[in-house]
């Protein structure tokens, strides 16, 4: 579990960038309280889904949930 404390429903307010593609894995970035945070959208998951550039919070919840849960939602510095 992270040790942050995040709050969902602030998060998917805002809207998620795709960043890059890395070994089966979409990387996501989206803007909370001023700070950008970067979390993984693994290929299998996504199935015969489409994920474009620009994709609604609400949207991508169920990956920043996950993201939150096993502490792969962090701070991006790009």
């Amino acid at each position: 579990m992270s040790e942050l404390n995040y709050n969902i429903t602030d998060i998917v307010k805002g809207t998620c960038t795709f960043e890059y593609y890395r070994a089966q894995t979409l990387y996501y970035s989206v803007m909370n309280q001023g700070i950008k945070y970067i979390f993984p959208v693994d290929m299998e998951d996504v199935g015969g889904g489409t994920l474009e550039k620009f994709m609604k919070g609400i949207t991508m919840m169920r990956w920043i949930r996950k993201a939150i849960e096993v502490g792969s939602f962090v701070k991006y510095d790009d």
